[in-house]
């Protein structure tokens, strides 16, 4: 089980930057990677799954590094912030599995 702490009003398991810098080395890490073999359908859906969540994280980021706007209570403030960092875990787990694709 999992515990998050709130500390100053967000949940802060996975660095924005670091993800920022991670989910750049996930797409470089790719990218250069020769395809060994064609890649199975459910091995295309988590590549595809992976590249959509990065995006939708970095939007997500991008909105929560701004001022917290008055029509999102701190609640909710503090929920965005889990769901980031939630979104952040899962792309990496997705990652560590699209590397064993390469192997």
């Amino acid at each position: 089980m999992v515990f998050f702490e709130r500390v100053t009003g967000f949940i802060d398991l996975v660095n924005r930057d670091e993800f920022k810098a991670t989910s750049a080395n996930h797409g470089a890490f790719l990218m250069s990677k020769e395809m060994p073999k064609e890649l199975q359908p459910h091995e295309k859906r988590v590549l595809d799954e992976h590249s959509e969540l990065c995006e939708k994280i970095e939007k997500l980021a991008d909105f929560l590094s701004k001022p917290q706007p008055s029509f999102i209570d701190d609640d909710q403030w503090f929920l965005l912030n889990a769901q980031l960092s939630a979104m952040s875990l899962y792309s990496n787990i997705l990652f560590q599995r699209t590397k064993a694709f390469f192997k």
